[in-house]
């Protein structure tokens, strides 16, 4: 490697990492991994895998070794990409600290801490905080470093950063693998492609038309094309209606139902109830 392919691998490494942080998008994939419908969208998708099999067709068996039942599959399965990411993110710690520990014995500057506590989002920290320690200006500790080194501990160097990279790069929105208990290997969907998952299934669902009840909303409102919410009281009519009824003794006209659209806090103006009742008297007399 280059200096700057060196530094463009490392920058890459912390901005694919960092992404996990960005809008909590590690935290909100976690969240819906447990989702049945965002899991059967994943068993949708074919990934790329060796094996013949696809993330969809992960299945354990208990420690008991009866089968796993259906209602808790995609528990098993949430709790095997979890593990997958948690070991890739491990595996990218480990490389930077690698490179991060010979260029602190070669330039004999010390080596930052780690971000102790937080959890996975603390080992991306410790990452962001390595990186920046490792190509800070004007001195650039590894390039310093990698001129110190021979032959051999420059290849290890340039492996660790380009392992970090590729690895970084699949956690983010990548491939990723694991292997069974029986020695299968399985593709295991990256943090992007479970969000993308979400988002289809999401947007699915705001594009399924919503089921019109007929019966729903107030029974007078519905004889003129209007609608509004039934009383906590009644099974048939709004608020409104029910209240003028007991009041007036008739059911609100159409007339009267559009005089509250318009004045939504204005009781009816008396024509507007007396023709309500007049029409009353037309029907019981025809």
């Amino acid at each position: 490697m280059s200096p700057p392919e060196r530094a463009m691998a490392l920058q890459r490494v912390n901005a694919d990492l960092l992404w996990l942080i960005l809008d909590d998008n590690w935290t909100r994939a976690r969240t819906v991994l447990g989702n049945s419908e965002i899991q059967s969208e994943l068993r949708a998708q074919r990934y790329d895998h060796v094996g013949g099999r696809s993330t969809g067709d992960i299945d354990y068996a208990d420690p008991t070794g009866e089968a796993v039942a259906r209602t808790a599959s995609d528990e098993v399965r949430a709790g095997v990409i979890e593990r997958t990411w948690r070991h890739e993110l491990l595996l990218i710690v480990d490389h930077i600290a690698r490179v991060v520990e010979i260029t602190s014995i070669l330039t004999n500057d010390p080596t930052p801490k780690r971000v102790l506590g937080n959890g996975w989002a603390g080992q991306v920290q410790t990452v962001d905080r390595w990186v920046s320690w490792l190509l800070l200006v004007p001195q650039n500790r590894l390039e310093h470093a990698v001129s110190l080194c021979d032959d051999e501990l420059r290849r290890e160097v340039d492996a660790s950063i380009a392992e970090a990279a590729d690895d970084a790069q699949a956690l983010r929105s990548g491939k990723l693998y694991h292997h069974t208990p029986d020695g299968v290997q399985v593709s295991i969907p990256s943090v992007h492609s479970v969000l993308h998952s979400a988002r289809k299934v999401l947007a699915r669902k705001a594009a399924e038309p919503v089921p019109q009840n007929k019966d729903y909303g107030c029974a007078n409102h519905r004889r003129f094309g209007l609608e509004a919410d039934l009383s906590a009281d009644s099974a048939t009519w709004c608020d409104r209606c029910r209240n003028f009824r007991r009041r007036e003794g008739v059911m609100p006209t159409e007339a009267i139902l559009r005089h509250w659209e318009i004045h939504p806090r204005s009781y009816p103006p008396p024509r507007l109830i007396i023709e309500a009742k007049a029409r009353k008297k037309r029907k019981k007399a025809s």
